[in-house]
């Protein structure tokens, strides 16, 4: 049986999975999908199902699946020219290698994701997989183990194809796997390579294009911005404000405007949500949630149960106090024996209609046996036990009476 009751605190309160579009700045994206990645939660998305080119996002991709192969970074390879084939002819960005330089698979793996480089991408597909086909093959089936159904690459570059598109979804899925892997990590957050021989200096894409346009990104860990005409202005990126994490996916937004659109978009997100949103106490440590009635014969009519932690949930700063709701799902009805201590339950919290969470709650006293409120409720029943008793007694003595009266007569 479940008792729900409603609670006023003075604290912030939750708002729905999913925030309504008009509830942020608007944003020129045509395709958004923000994630808060201490719960692993989507909490904001605009079209984040619609398959759009992905530019240069292709090349999250590119290097995780080239992670897969390398095994050390720091072993030299050399460029050859079939590493360089078509990449003038589609106006494809490079990193600047040259034919016949050697370089690291660390270098390369910079140089794809932070100028974003056609040249250091071919190379990888050619060192590590024999040649692209195999390499684009590769990348689908991870696509396939990944989850991402709306997705399907025709290249390792993110040059325009009708048959190479994905979505803000399938592309935040994507970028969330490939940070666990700590080498992505590492490269992805860098702010700055230098490469092994000293002949390309590179800082991120996005944080390039911030600088030329004066655009504060300090939240910003890492990202990789990418651009065609077809796709837009796109960039995937993560950051953290006040010990909340996100992950953010924006695409296609337009070219008609500054070439900073993604990154501006992006900073009008994170900036949103960091600045309105965070983890509030709702409950502090032993502080009673929920009373439960005791059974007869306890030395109280009811005991209070609390969490042994403070309870702490991701809300909006302009909370409604009123509308935070609580269930508490355990026993009923405590007996006497009952210690301190012990689990009474679980208790769910709840905000216009969403679950924030559910955590364990204790009984905050002992409960004990009360004789005199035994004796005081069962008074009737021992003073007619003794008055049973005291015919027994009678009873028994006449019998016992008659029995010697009986022998003496005989």
């Amino acid at each position: 049986m479940r008792k729900y009751i409603w609670i006023f605190f003075t604290i912030f309160c939750f708002f729905p999975a999913i925030v309504i579009a008009s509830e942020i700045p608007e944003v020129s994206s045509e395709a958004v999908i923000l994630y808060q990645l201490n719960e692993d939660k989507v909490i904001y998305e605009k079209n984040s199902e619609e398959q759009l080119a992905p530019a240069s996002l292709t090349k999250v991709m590119t290097t995780y699946v080239a992670l897969e192969k390398i095994t050390d970074l720091d072993q030299t390879v050399t460029l050859t020219d079939e590493m360089f084939q078509g990449l003038v002819e589609s106006n494809a960005s490079v990193a600047g290698f040259c034919v016949g330089e050697t370089v690291t698979y660390r270098d390369l793996l910079y140089g794809s994701l932070f100028p974003s480089g056609g040249d250091a991408t071919q190379a990888l597909a050619i060192l590590l997989y024999g040649n692209q086909e195999n390499f684009v093959a590769r990348m689908n089936e991870k696509a396939e183990e990944l989850g991402m159904k709306q997705t399907h690459f025709e290249n390792a570059t993110g040059l325009p194809d009708e048959n190479h598109y994905s979505t803000a979804s399938d592309m935040a899925l994507l970028l969330k796997e490939a940070l666990k892997n700590k080498t992505f990590y590492e490269l992805f957050t860098t702010d700055e390579y230098t490469t092994s021989n000293g002949k390309h200096t590179w800082i991120p894409s996005f944080l390039k294009t911030a600088n030329t346009y004066g655009v504060s990104v300090g939240p910003i860990l890492g990202g990789k911005t990418g651009f065609t005409n077809e796709a837009g202005y796109c960039l995937a990126s993560i950051a953290t404000y006040d010990d909340v994490n996100y992950l953010l996916v924006t695409l296609h937004a337009p070219t008609d405007g500054s070439r900073a659109g993604a990154v501006i978009n992006s900073m009008r997100i994170y900036n949103y949500f960091g600045t309105n949103y965070g983890y509030q106490t709702v409950v502090q440590k032993d502080t009673p949630v929920y009373t439960v009635k005791t059974k007869k014969y306890a030395d109280k009519d009811q005991v209070a149960v609390i969490p042994h932690e403070a309870i702490s949930y991701y809300l909006p700063n302009d909370f409604q106090k009123d509308q935070l709701k609580i269930s508490y799902q355990g026993i009923e009805e405590a007996t006497y024996g009952t210690k301190k201590g012990s689990k009474a339950g679980t208790v769910t919290y709840a905000y216009q209609g969403e679950t924030l969470g559910t955590v364990p709650v204790y009984f905050s006293q002992d409960i004990s046996f009360d004789g005199v409120a035994f004796l005081t409720m069962n008074w009737y029943w021992m003073v007619g036990g003794c008055i049973l008793l005291v015919v027994i007694l009678k009873i028994t003595r006449k019998k016992r009476r008659k029995k010697r009266r009986k022998k003496q007569r005989k």
